[in-house]
């Protein structure tokens, strides 16, 4: 027992060194080096997660927080969307709307701490903001907990997210127990090498969306309704995402009880639009502006491009985008009403249906950028399905396209992400049921 337990510590020392590494000694500019430290990673993590015994799981769980606490000080290297954030928390703190200006007009004002410095930082600055009021309210915390910093205002982030992570798994620890599934299967979320990077190392707001999200989950588990519609509008108002899985609530909780869960989130989200109610649209602008100009590691899409280019000779996102969305809404909402199978108890179908929900949002959206699979990988854990760790592994793949020179779309890699993702969605689909020894 000796030499496993400090076999056990040096490969969590690897594990954790390999983490930080990554994120405090490379950038996204170095493809290879990135890439290849992210596949022994991801390796390790894989190992890791399948030969752990339920006696181990306390002890990669303490792992999977100290790798997360080990980036406290480090600065986000794989993304620019903090400086965002600190921005609008910035013209919040200065009293002013930050749905209502864009960075552009916003510098023109000359409001203190928005200056040129973090102005250049940006990459987005003739956008409005597209974060809704739940995250504007973190950024306005951020801010003034640390005014003058961009770097303590990363700290402080940092550190809720890292508060966050560990009520996630804590709860999908609880969700599983509820559910009858092994704890162990927790770590699947909470030492997948994207989850540490992007979320607590990058600080995407995901972790805070999936944090209430579950906790929605697990407060409807337990027929608190009232308190699980405070967590669906606080998930909702970090993203807007949550909103999707709404619509199979019917046919898995029951008629009236949905509908007394809709009609709270109904009066939750408007209260929370207060805040967007002075800004002439401005939330509204930057959403459509996103659904139509924007364009990353899209699957339907990109397709539906390329027969724009053939046919029309110009990009069509501005007509297609829009109508992409329109065409997986429609399709989520008849996935969502279909009869649904009473395999599992009410954990396991609602993770299920709205990981699969998201899936169908997924492959007609026009951007999806690695941290939106993390929401999948919290889900997944609570059912049989996996095919959201075989996408966190190739989704990373994205990043080789950034270069000192920007950033190139690499078209084969996207097609062997997407080739793999639902190649594995086929094979848990159709194969795997007919082998229960996997």
């Amino acid at each position: 027992m000796p030499e496993l337990r400090i076999s056990r510590l040096a490969i969590l020392l690897i594990f954790v060194c390999l983490v930080v590494c990554i994120q405090y000694g490379m950038s996204r500019e170095q493809s290879m080096l990135l890439t290849t430290a992210y596949v022994v990673l991801f390796a390790l993590y894989v190992w890791i997660v399948r030969s752990a015994t339920p006696t181990e799981g306390r002890f990669w769980i303490t792992g999977a927080l100290l790798a997360r606490i080990a980036l406290l000080a480090a600065v986000p290297n794989l993304s620019e969307d903090v400086y965002r954030y600190i921005w609008d928390g910035r013209v919040w703190q200065s009293g002013g709307n930050a749905f209502a200006l864009v960075p552009a007009d916003a510098k023109q004002l000359n409001i203190p701490g928005l200056d040129e410095a973090l102005f250049n930082q940006l990459n987005s600055p003739e956008y409005f903001s597209v974060y809704p009021p739940v995250s504007q309210f973190l950024f306005w915390l951020i801010t003034c907990l640390s005014p003058d910093s961009v770097m303590g205002s990363i700290i402080v982030l940092r550190l809720l997210v890292i508060a966050v992570e560990a009520g996630t798994i804590v709860l999908l620890i609880r969700l599983l127990n509820g559910s009858g599934r092994p704890a162990t299967s927790a770590l699947w979320y909470a030492l997948n090498p994207l989850v540490i990077l992007e979320l607590s190392g990058n600080v995407h707001l995901e972790a805070f969306m999936i944090f209430f999200m579950l906790l929605a989950i697990y407060l409807l588990f337990k027929r608190r309704t009232a308190w699980s519609a405070v967590a669906w509008v606080a998930s909702i108002g970090i993203k807007l995402m949550p909103i999707l899985l709404l619509p199979a609530l019917i046919s898995l909780v029951g008629r009236w009880r949905s509908i007394r869960l809709y009609a709270l989130v109904a009066a939750g989200l408007c209260l929370l639009c207060i805040p967007v109610f002075g800004s002439d649209g401005g939330m509204a602008k930057g959403v459509g502006l996103f659904i139509q100009k924007f364009e990353f590691n899209a699957s339907i899409y990109y397709l539906v491009r390329e027969f724009g280019w053939w046919k029309y000779g110009y990009n069509t996102i501005a007509e297609t985008g829009w109508k992409l969305t329109l065409v997986a809404g429609l399709l989520i909402l008849f996935y969502s009403f279909l009869p649904y199978a009473r395999v599992g108890n009410l954990i396991e179908r609602l993770a299920g249906r709205g990981m699969n929900v998201l899936f169908i949002f997924f492959l007609f959206a026009t951007t999806v950028h690695p941290w939106y699979s993390t929401t999948l990988l919290a889900l997944c854990t609570l059912t049989v399905l996996r095919y959201p760790v075989a996408w966190s592994a190739v989704i990373f793949l994205t990043y080789t396209g950034y270069s000192t020179a920007g950033y190139v779309e690499q078209p084969a890699l996207v097609l062997l992400e997407y080739g793999v993702v639902i190649g594995y969605v086929l094979f848990e689909a159709m194969i795997r049921p007919r082998l229960p020894h996997l």
